[in-house]
Formats: structure tokens, sequence, C-alpha cells
């Protein structure tokens, strides 16, 4: 605590202690809030404190969080000091997200221990049998103890989804202790057993059509997945093109061109430039997931242009 250089003790002189940077007074129930300074009075020849306790202290200069929904709180409403511990309790038959009827937050270097609202949250056990350790070939990602109406997340491994592209599933426990599956879906544990499977596939769902051009893709992305594009109708003397490129002009060497021709959609698969001498031999575009990668990536979409000379 700094003290200035006194040089009038008078009567009524006042005089300002104050705390060094990062230290507040210590709060008590007189005195509650936050604060790094004192009065001292001179005042019928003795000097009267502000305050009786004169301690500068690290605080946690917030309050620790309230208790939520039918948890209790030991906290007094004033104490903050560093190493000031405050304990959450839940009511009977209910348990924090430790597993355990009881919650301590401490004030450490000025902040309260941190814990997501869920784990701070009262809940009935999940009384059901654990569960799965897996489902087919998915990896469990948690495995510490369950309440009602937690999810348990089951993962498929790196590279793999399942036919419909999930790359996880969830379940849930119930009231009445039953675990469900939480996808929409609404399977139970056993039809979803038989049906979901992780598969090679590539690394994410390819490209949704637009309104120039579409597809017959689903939400598959597994190896083997074939999908269909095929451009918008477009008449003549338009020119239209379906590129996976990226360049400033949508034209790169790996473009993927679909022509709009007299009144006739087509591909041209060979370049990236315009060509008026291309082979009709295809209305459809062939993008295959093989290998964990698609034939082409980025996002495809169609451009407009004129037919260039001699067209």
């Amino acid at each position: 605590m700094s003290v200035p250089n006194i040089t009038e003790n008078s009567v009524g002189t006042i005089v300002t202690y104050s705390c060094n940077d990062g230290y507040y007074l210590n709060t008590t129930e007189k005195f509650p809030g936050n604060s790094t300074a004192v009065t001292v009075t001179c005042d019928d020849g003795n000097w009267t404190y502000g305050r009786d306790d004169l301690q500068c202290v690290t605080i946690c200069t917030d309050e620790p969080p309230a208790p939520i929904g039918s948890a209790n709180s030991s906290w007094n409403n004033y104490t903050r000091i560093n190493g000031t511990t405050v304990t959450y309790s839940c009511p009977n038959n209910e348990i924090f997200g430790n597993m355990n009827s009881t919650l301590n937050i401490t004030c450490v270097n000025g902040t309260w221990t941190f814990f997501e609202e869920f784990y701070r949250t009262c809940s009935v056990p999940c009384n059901s049998n654990s569960p799965p350790e897996t489902i087919n070939n998915t990896i469990r990602a948690k495995n510490e103890g369950f309440r009602e109406y937690e999810k348990i997340r089951y993962n498929c491994p790196p590279n793999t989804a399942s036919l419909l592209g999930e790359r996880y599933i969830e379940l849930q426990c119930q009231p009445g202790s039953v675990w469900n599956v939480t996808s929409s879906t609404n399977e139970t544990i056993e039809k979803i057993s038989r049906r979901f499977k992780c598969l090679d596939s590539c690394p994410g769902p390819a490209v949704a059509p637009n309104t120039n051009w579409q597809s017959n893709w689903t939400s598959e992305f597994v190896n083997g997945t074939v999908i269909y594009y095929t451009c918008n109708s477009i008449s003549y003397p338009n020119t239209s093109y379906l590129l996976s490129g990226d360049s400033g002009d949508g034209r790169s060497a790996s473009d993927i061109l679909c022509m709009g021709y007299q009144n006739t959609s087509y591909w041209q698969t060979e370049g990236g430039h315009v060509s008026c001498n291309v082979t009709r031999d295809s209305q459809t575009l062939i993008n295959t997931c093989s290998n964990n990668s698609w034939t082409f990536v980025g996002i495809p979409y169609c451009l407009s242009l004129l037919p260039s000379t001699g067209c």
C-alpha cells in the first residue's frame, strides 16, 4: 500500500492510502465492492480510517458464477480474495457434470476456475446400461459417466463416412434410461447399427447444384460414388461454361466446361480455352469419388459468353 507524505496533521486533514497496481482492498460484508484506496481523516485529535481492513490483496474482480437451476452455492456474497473456494451442490438424486453432487470453483490469480454451463447444471444420472463402446468401426468420443439428456458421439475414423455422408452419430440418454439416436432419422440403436458403417470416402461432400446446372447427387461421398452433372438448357447464341477453376476470368488449365450451343448442352474437358472445334461427346459430366478424392474439386458454376467468331 502506498502512503503519501503527510505534511498536515491538523483536525480535518484527509490522507488517501492506495493499493499498488493489480491489488485491491480485501472485500468484506460491509465493503463488498472493488476498491483500491481508502481515506484517513484527522478527527478530534485521532486518525479515523474509512474502513477497518487496510490489507491490499489479489482478488477476483468478478463474482463467482451464479448457481444454475436447482443448484445451490456456498458463497457469502462478498469474499473474493485469492484462494477463495465456492462449493456448489445439487439437491437429492442429482449430480453435476463431474458425476458428483458437489462442485468447487476457486479464485486463482484473480480468475475463477471455469466450467461450462452444462457442467454446472444439476441433472439426474443416466441409469441405463452403459452405451456400446463402438458402433461398427466408429470411435466413441466420451468414456465418462452420463446424465439424462447428455449425448455421446461416435466418430468415423479419418477419411471415412457412412453411405449417407455422415461423419458421426450421437446417442442421447432419455428419461427412463433409454439410449436413443439423436439424428434426423430418429433410428433405434439396433437399426442404425445395421445401417451405419464408416466407409472410405472423399474429404467432403460434392458440390450441390445451382440455378445454372444440376446433378443427381443426394448426400453420399464414399468411394465409388458417381455424380452426373448437367447444364440447364441454354439457347444460342450464348455459350455456357461449367468449371472448377477459380481464376479471375473463370478459366484455368483445369477448367471443366459445359457448352451450350444451338439449344444443345455438352461438355468440354480437354483444356481451359473456348473452342468451336470441340467434340460433342456427352451432355453429362461425371464426377467420381475414388481413392478418397473427387475427379475434380472446387465450386463449379456456369458462365454465359458470346460464341467465338466462326462458330
